[in-house]
């Protein structure tokens, strides 16, 4: 069988959405469109509470804990309105009905965090997502659908830092495959866009917070994404919609990053997602979405409660055990706390929650190194032990202009969308092009080719490393996190081997620079050489592989049914057409021919 590739002679030419080209320095900060961070960081709906175990008893009742906790709180001159079970076993979220600015709240927690009852505290804060937002247009051009995908090509030598993954298809093709899924926590999909018709999983909507959720009510079946818009309006509302959450239009995030993964091949339009080999083989969907965020951001105890529903772990009030267990969550959204038990013990306890189911998570290292100074350290939770953080770099290997670095040992780099070849960048400008929505605020209603656009940031790198983990998952499944971190690392194209004219990367730079181990990760995501590792290596945890074996959990049902978007008013905006989501032996000739003319239509234009 011939190795399958993306296909450029049946597909049409399709105009890019100009939603690539990245702003002035404020811009690079990961936040909603055209949006420079505040200086006091996002607002806080309270906290997650751990209390300290009582010597000589092993449970408490919820009631118990909650006079535990007036009692501190009274004692700490610290007011709440009410309390919850959170998904950690012991761990409570304090809700303050109103949103606390993120002094107020780093006050209040500072207070709770030295009463000797408190074990750890997290404050429960607005996570922002990781692609940048434009504030000015450019045109990009008309190439064809090979060379809008060139994300996932060959590294050569306009793209040196392409991932490769047809050369994983190739690994792939003709073997016997585990189906997989993965799961994305976003900001839900637009499961009706026609190229991921069909292609998903019944997910859930874990957005939690009505001022924020926009679909007029908090946790559900509908993983639907209603857009993320904030208006003038909203604006208005105090402390959530302030300096730090600016007026912008819907992103369709989560439907960009779960095209990557899901989008159909062989169907004439659009784009091919990169896991079209392990539906095939499962028969059914292996993308999971989950939604967790709605306008300006997701709350943490949101993001705790869907991994652990992605995962399949039952926790106190959950929903029904989610039937199709994730072994990856991509995750695209973070904060910029350091990640440690006392600050973040929520996503400590989470992580080594999933880490001992088999689960892997990876994470945005985020788009704060745009300015000066800039938040140039590695955003949460992708800077968490256990976690696959993941940096961008441009198409020629330099480390993306906004790309937070990544200075812990569990980091791996690939490409996130160009950003500005005039400010040093020597590749090809390009976005990571993938399905969406052209409404403003809601949905627009689609055509048949449905919609799609370039975008850019540590957001739409990490699905390309997610995706290669469920590909290893798939031909290796008993494969521990932890060996797929290594895997992928020493698999990886070192940084030696990576010449641009960027002045190497040091603690805390900003903009291009050259990466080092030190200073975005391992090296650059190689998917042939991860997925051939997995070809002869299986997992050494004989604790975990029993259990996979024996529960099935790596296994997911059969999917008869997909829900139906219901969320959000449609509009008769018009939608762009795609080019072809075909996958076929003529790709890779075809996409080298395109980027070769693109590329030279381009210098000649700038001479």
């Amino acid at each position: 069988m011939a190795p399958a590739q993306l296909s450029t002679t049946a597909s049409r030419s399709v105009r890019i959405l100009p939603t690539l080209v990245l702003a002035a320095a404020a811009a690079f900060t990961g936040l909603p469109a055209a949006q420079a961070q505040s200086t006091d960081g996002p607002p806080a709906r309270g906290f997650i509470v751990k209390l300290r175990d009582k010597s000589g008893t092993t449970t408490q009742t919820t009631q118990a804990a909650r006079e535990r906790l007036a009692s501190v709180a009274s004692r700490r001159h610290v007011s709440f309105l009410d309390s919850r079970p959170s998904a950690l076993g012991g761990a409570h979220v304090l809700n303050y009905g109103r949103w606390l600015k993120a002094s107020e709240a780093r006050a209040e927690a500072a207070r709770l965090r030295a009463d000797p009852d408190v074990e750890w505290v997290t404050i429960n804060s607005l996570e922002r997502r990781m692609g940048v937002a434009p504030t000015y247009p450019a045109t990009i051009g008309d190439p064809d659908a090979g060379s809008q995908q060139w994300w996932l090509m060959q590294n050569g030598s306009n793209y040196l830092s392409a991932p490769n993954v047809p050369g994983a298809w190739t690994v792939l093709s003709g073997r016997t495959l585990t189906p997989v899924v993965v799961a994305v926590l976003d900001s839900g999909v637009r499961g009706d866009h026609p190229d991921l018709a069909g292609q998903l999983l019944p997910g859930y909507d874990f957005v939690s917070e009505y001022d924020f959720a926009n679909d007029g009510n908090s946790q559900d079946p509908d993983p639907t994404d209603p857009g993320d818009w904030v208006s003038s309006q909203d604006r208005a509302y105090p402390n959530i919609f302030d300096s730090d959450c600016e007026v912008t239009n819907s992103s369709w995030h989560g439907t960009h990053i779960a095209g990557q993964l899901a989008a159909g091949t062989n169907n004439g339009i659009g784009v091919a997602g990169m896991l079209w080999q392990l539906q095939a083989a499962a028969g059914s969907p292996v993308v999971l979405p989950v939604r967790v965020a709605g306008k300006c951001g997701a709350v943490v105890s949101d993001i705790i409660e869907g991994m652990y529903w992605a995962a399949g772990i039952a926790y106190t009030n959950s929903p029904a055990l989610n039937p199709h267990p994730a072994r990856v969550i991509s995750i695209s959204y973070g904060g910029t706390e350091a990640c440690n038990t006392s600050a973040s013990g929520a996503y400590v306890t989470a992580i080594a929650k999933l880490r001992e189911a088999g689960v892997l998570v990876v994470a945005a290292a985020g788009n704060g190194a745009g300015t000066a100074p800039g938040d140039a350290t590695s955003s949460r939770p992708a800077n968490c032990t256990g976690v696959l953080g993941v940096t961008a770099v441009n198409s020629d290997g330099t480390k993306a202009f906004y790309a937070n670095l990544y200075t812990g040992s569990q980091g791996i780099a690939t490409v996130g969308g160009d950003a500005y070849t005039a400010l040093g960048s020597t590749g090809t400008y390009a976005g990571i092009y993938s399905t969406s929505n052209s409404g403003l605020q809601g949905p627009a209603a689609y055509d048949g080719n449905g919609y799609y656009d370039a975008k850019a940031g540590t957001s739409f790198s990490t699905p390309i490393a997610a995706g290669v983990a469920t590909m290893m998952l798939s031909i290796s499944p008993t494969l521990t996190p932890e060996q797929i971190i290594t895997a992928i690392q020493n698999t990886s194209v070192a940084w030696t081997t990576v010449s641009t004219a960027q002045a190497a990367c040091g603690s805390g730079s900003t903009g291009y620079c050259k990466c080092t181990l030190s200073t975005c990760g391992g090296g650059i995501l190689n998917a042939q050489a991860a997925v051939n590792y997995a070809v002869t290596n299986t997992g050494s945890d004989t604790a975990l592989n029993a259990r996979l074996t024996s529960s099935g959990a790596i296994t997911p049902g059969a999917v008869t049914s997909t829900y139906t978007p219901t969320r959000g008013s449609a509009t008769s905006r018009k939608n762009s057409g795609g080019g072809g989501g075909a996958v076929q032996p003529a790709w890779l000739a075809g996409l080298a021919l395109a980027v070769f003319v693109l590329a030279a239509s381009r210098r000649a234009t700038r001479r």
